[in-house]
């Protein structure tokens, strides 16, 4: 009676279906290009420099500065852009942020127009920012809002005329205008990877026969409105480029050709970690966390040198972990 009871008494075990296990995220093993090119974007002003981040010919990589400054005499509102892979400027300054002001594009006063006039072939930027700050007013006079943001360059090169009010629309960050320096960081769109031919020059149909593709380059742009009548707003641009020389000049051509890295993968995933890590703007958080971000990947890059580093995709742990895995693909 006993071995009855106990043989009732034992549970049944369902037999494990085949296929009903949950799948599970695998981590990705990358190389180092990827973490290079992070840590540009992140910061293109102190970043190390690298080539053969994109595919193709490998070509020479320089650093270039530019220090420009908007409003013009009597306006109180103006947009300034730049283009990384040509290197091109477009602005604009307004009496009224309503008032449609027709654009100026050119390469005089952009990063290293001047060497790059005289040596280079063509051209692709790695990395940008720009660095917006009104020096010339006290906190307890300055007046005025700005706006920031990176967009594809047929959003706004393609458009002859266009209002203030119309580029803060357009752009993503906005926030008061203060004396802290307000900053951009500009990320590659699908073409970005792709030279164009470098030439210099003061008008529109110039800038189209560098071969560029408008349509999926992206361009960096700040706008100001409502400032004191000539206010000037200093802006520092940085420009990582990669440029090949002139033919006949001495200099001789890289024979090495390069797969590069996903450069879509890499923006997405520092998009997926911190949406807003390309600008400090609108968020005094924000720009702390960029610097923190910044050395923590410097931090991961020294610590990862010379092995494979490794990120789970999917993960949700807390952001010290989050700002580790930050400059590695998904």
């Amino acid at each position: 009676m006993a071995r009855k009871q106990q043989s009732k008494n034992k549970v049944k075990r369902r037999p494990a279906r085949r296929g009903a296990r949950r799948a599970t995220p695998r981590p990705l093993q990358l190389g180092g290009r990827n973490l290079q090119l992070a840590r540009l974007l992140a910061d293109p002003c102190a970043a190390p420099i690298a080539g053969g981040l994109y595919p193709g010919e490998v070509g020479m990589v320089e650093r270039f500065i530019s220090e420009n400054f908007m409003i013009t005499p009597a306006n109180t509102a103006g947009y300034f852009i730049f283009h990384p892979n040509t290197g091109w400027f477009q602005f604009s300054n307004m009496a009224t942020s309503a008032a449609p002001g027709a654009s100026v594009f050119q390469t005089l006063g952009t990063p290293g127009t001047t060497f790059l006039a005289a040596n280079a072939q063509k051209v692709r930027g790695l990395a940008c920012c720009m660095q917006a700050v009104c020096s010339s007013l006290s906190i307890t006079n300055i007046t005025g809002e700005i706006a920031m943001g990176v967009c594809s360059a047929d959003t706004l090169a393609l458009n002859g005329t266009i209002s203030v009010d119309q580029m803060f629309t357009v752009l993503q960050a906005r926030s008061a205008l203060t004396r802290d320096i307000k900053e951009c960081k500009w990320f590659p769109a699908t073409m970005d990877n792709r030279f164009s031919t470098y030439i210099t020059g003061a008008t529109f149909p110039t800038w189209q026969t560098t071969g560029t593709d408008f349509s999926d380059t992206n361009v960096i742009a700040i706008a100001v409105r409502n400032v004191p009548a000539g206010t000037p707003i200093n802006v520092r641009v940085t420009w990582v480029c990669e440029w090949t020389p002139k033919p006949l000049f001495g200099l001789v051509p890289n024979p090495n050709s390069s797969p590069g890295v996903n450069h879509l993968a890499v923006v997405q995933a520092m998009q997926h970690h911190h949406p807003s890590w390309w600008t400090n703007l609108g968020n005094a958080a924000s720009s702390a966390f960029s610097a923190f971000a910044t050395q923590a990947m410097h931090a991961v890059g020294d610590a990862a040198a010379g092995r494979v580093t490794k990120f789970l995709a999917g993960s949700s742990g807390p952001m010290i972990e989050e700002l580790a895995s930050l400059p590695l693909l998904l």
